[in-house]
């Protein structure tokens, strides 16, 4: 049987699921369960936000989006993210351009989503740059641009941002809005991939293993793909179990490989599930 690995990287979306699990948890312990980690707290910060506080209303959608000691309720995040950010809160006006983008608590509404991202773009807060730019990249809310979308993308990659460090790189690495360059796409990938960014572990990984900008090395592209894989990327899981399964930058192990396939397939990812049943001893 012959494995044939991706040979492109998979695109990005705007919502990273895995990744804002892991914001939304944080920001959660440091937002609620700290200062306002009590009934009592909550109801001050209540009535802080009621007087105009424009962080006590941040923090205060914010716990109403995940329901930390409150309800969980998205039409009142969405008020209270809203309250914020019309008094300029770029972190509350990019927390409404996410919930409006999705349609949670208010109205879908792409070209609404782009008005709140620009409004933070403009501010500097770097996750507004990067949602801004995805707009563009896809034309949602604003005319399709690869251009613009690298221009936003780029100043928020220069403030250390991950997410936008690893959209630049597959911007240099498809060609789109800049001249296509591997290398330059495997340095923005790695900024973003050492700091835990799972697109950018993953498509790192796969650069190394088709020797795009790097140093061909099957052994640096498990590193990374088992990187990914740890956090839970189905498509991560799937190359590092066919690492296993043909003994490239690995010992090859039938066991091994099956385990991660098999976590893959479970992850919903379809192609996974048919090697799983090629591999299978």
């Amino acid at each position: 049987m012959r494995i044939h690995f991706v040979k492109n990287l998979k695109e990005r979306g705007l919502i990273k699921t895995n990744t804002m699990k892991r914001i939304g948890l944080l920001l959660c312990l440091l937002c609620c369960s700290g200062a306002f980690g009590q009934r009592d707290d909550i109801k001050t910060l209540l009535g802080k936000a009621s007087k105009g506080d424009i962080d006590a209303q941040a923090y205060l959608a914010f716990c109403y989006e995940k329901g930390n000691n409150v309800p969980q309720s998205y039409p009142k995040a969405v008020l209270w993210y809203e309250s914020a950010a019309k008094k300029g809160n770029a972190k509350a006006q990019t927390k409404l351009g996410l919930l409006t983008y999705k349609g949670l608590g208010t109205t879908q509404s792409y070209a609404k989503a782009a008005e709140w991202f620009e409004r933070a773009a403009n501010q500097g807060l770097a996750e507004g740059q990067t949602k801004y730019g995805i707009c563009f990249y896809k034309g949602q809310g604003v005319a399709q641009s690869d251009a613009k979308a690298v221009e936003w993308w780029q100043k928020a990659a220069e403030q250390d941002y991950a997410e936008a460090q690893g959209l630049l790189g597959y911007a240099y690495f498809k060609g789109k809005g800049v001249e296509q360059s591997d290398e330059v796409a495997v340095l923005w990938f790695e900024r973003a991939a050492m700091q835990g960014d799972i697109d950018s572990q993953r498509d790192l990984g796969t650069c190394y293993f088709q020797g795009k900008g790097v140093d061909q090395s099957y052994e640096k592209a498990v590193y990374w793909y088992e990187k990914a894989s740890e956090q839970g990327d189905k498509e991560a899981q799937m190359l590092l179990g066919l690492c296993y399964f043909t003994g490239k930058g690995v010992a090859r192990s039938v066991n091994r490989a099956v385990y991660w396939v098999e976590k893959s397939c479970k992850n919903y990812n379809t192609k996974a599930c048919e090697y799983l049943e090629k591999i299978k001893p």
